[in-house]
């Protein structure tokens, strides 16, 4: 799976990966979202501190998002957001290496390097119970490639029932709550982000 590793995290249409680029899209194609970024990295002292606060901004309204905190900021935004995380969710499980993530946890092998794999062992094996539902699946499948493939069924049904289901995305220590915190925004450049939006978009 070098191949995804390396799509996943090389340049993408100018960009440093995909990921940033997905970011930017997002905060671009709303005009009052673009507007309030821009307002953000105006604060920054340089590009460094700007994609600090970039970041955080993000990372807050995401956080808001998910919890419905609509007195935090305003609801308007909602929909920007949940396609945003949509989004960034979906590309993360596209470049999971699931054939690597079954033999490790049936621990034929390591993990390997693919940082969404890592996140999605990692979550796994630090929730007993979502190992043993994982460990099911695997179980019940014909082969590795039949448990590879229900296994990432599975966390792309309950990823989409946590994006569209305010309960359970308010659930902030539910595995998938968890899961989709560390997938994200792990390889987002946000020093570029601030950049552009510095700049002006």
């Amino acid at each position: 799976m070098e191949g995804s590793d390396e799509m996943q995290l090389n340049t993408y249409n100018g960009w440093e990966n995909k990921f940033t680029w997905l970011v930017d899209l997002h905060l671009s194609n709303d005009a009052d979202v673009m507007e309030e970024v821009t307002k953000v990295a105006a604060y920054g002292i340089d590009e460094q501190n700007a994609g600090g606060l970039v970041e955080a901004w993000v990372k807050s309204s995401i956080e808001n998002w998910c919890t419905f905190w609509a007195s935090r900021r305003g609801k308007g935004h909602d929909e920007e957001f949940r396609l945003l995380v949509w989004d960034l969710l979906g590309s993360a499980l596209a470049y999971a290496d699931w054939e690597n993530l079954v033999r490790a946890m049936m621990h034929e092998i390591e993990v390997g390097e693919n940082l969404f794999t890592e996140v999605l062992y990692r979550n796994i094996e630090s929730n007993h119970q979502l190992r043993q539902d994982m460990m099911t699946l695997v179980g019940e499948a014909s082969s590795i490639y039949t448990g590879m493939d229900a296994v990432r069924e599975w966390f792309e049904l309950q990823l989409e029932i946590w994006i569209t289901t305010l309960v359970a995305r308010r659930q902030q220590s539910s595995p998938m709550s968890v899961l989709a915190r560390d997938l994200i925004l792990a390889v987002v450049c946000w020093k570029h982000i601030a950049r552009v939006f510095r700049e002006g978009c």
